[in-house]
């Protein structure tokens, strides 16, 4: 079931700063579709809340203005293939490697591509504290490294920040709890070579889908997706990540930075 004209709407009205061709972000729908009755990727599945969720949110990390000059970037975690596949069709000329740790979620995103015709998505298997070791391929390699939704904030650091290569950023997708994350996370920031340098709002107005003819239920949807308290935390990589840095994961989780 193709995306409606209503539902391209909600995207474009969600992230008016971003390219959308209908006929491929309603070809990654039907993809989506398919793919979570056979791995369950995700539990949203309508076409509001995909299209709000999923695309409109990945095509939030946008609004830094970062992606401008940008031509590689890395997604860790990427799951079902959010953020990083909804960039990589709105912005044809970025490369987007995207991580994940579980082999069935990268396969699933190599098909995708290939059956979608997406050719500047890379999919990497591997878990994120081992592949940005010292003197592995990926260490500090990307100016650009985003997450959405994988671990609080002072974890996500430690996983993110050592791919991160000096004078590059990362982006963490936060929610309206973003404050308190990075209070505890101030420390491994600076820590880990990293500065935060902003807070990007990607909330929005309830009255911007009022124009738009959906029904109560997706009406619902919209304004509450609209009033989550989304934020992007921008932080800055100032200095190389010290060797000691990532640690095995479980002393990540036991005794975060």
């Amino acid at each position: 079931m193709p995306l409606e004209e209503r539902h391209i709407a909600l995207i474009r009205a969600a992230a008016p700063y971003a390219a959308i061709d209908p006929e491929k972000f309603s070809a990654l729908y039907d993809r989506l579709v398919d793919l979570n009755s056979k791995i369950n990727v995700t539990s949203v599945t309508d076409p509001a809340g995909a299209s709000l969720r999923h695309f409109a949110d990945s095509l939030s990390l946008i609004k830094t203005g970062l992606f401008e000059k940008a031509t590689l970037c890395l997604d860790v975690g990427c799951g079902g293939g959010f953020p990083g596949l909804p960039l990589a069709l709105a912005l044809p000329g970025l490369s987007v490697t995207m991580l994940d740790a579980t082999k069935k979620k990268t396969d699933a995103l190599k098909e995708t591509c290939e059956l979608l015709g997406i050719s500047n998505v890379a999919p990497l298997c591997g878990r994120a504290e081992e592949l940005s070791l010292p003197g592995g391929a990926q260490r500090e390699r990307y100016p650009l490294v985003f997450s959405r939704a994988l671990a609080r904030l002072d974890v996500l650091c430690e996983l993110c920040l050592p791919f991160v290569s000096v004078g590059g950023h990362f982006i963490a997708m936060k929610g309206r709890d973003f404050k308190e994350e990075l209070k505890e996370a101030k420390s491994a920031i600076a820590l880990l070579g990293g500065e935060t340098v902003r807070i990007e709002d990607v909330s929005l107005s309830p009255g911007v889908f009022d124009r738009i003819p959906i029904d109560e239920a997706e009406r619902a949807e919209a304004n509450d997706f609209a009033s989550s308290g989304r934020a992007l935390v921008v932080i800055k990589k100032r200095r190389p990540t010290p060797a000691a840095y990532p640690r095995a994961f479980a002393k990540i989780k036991k005794k975060p930075l």
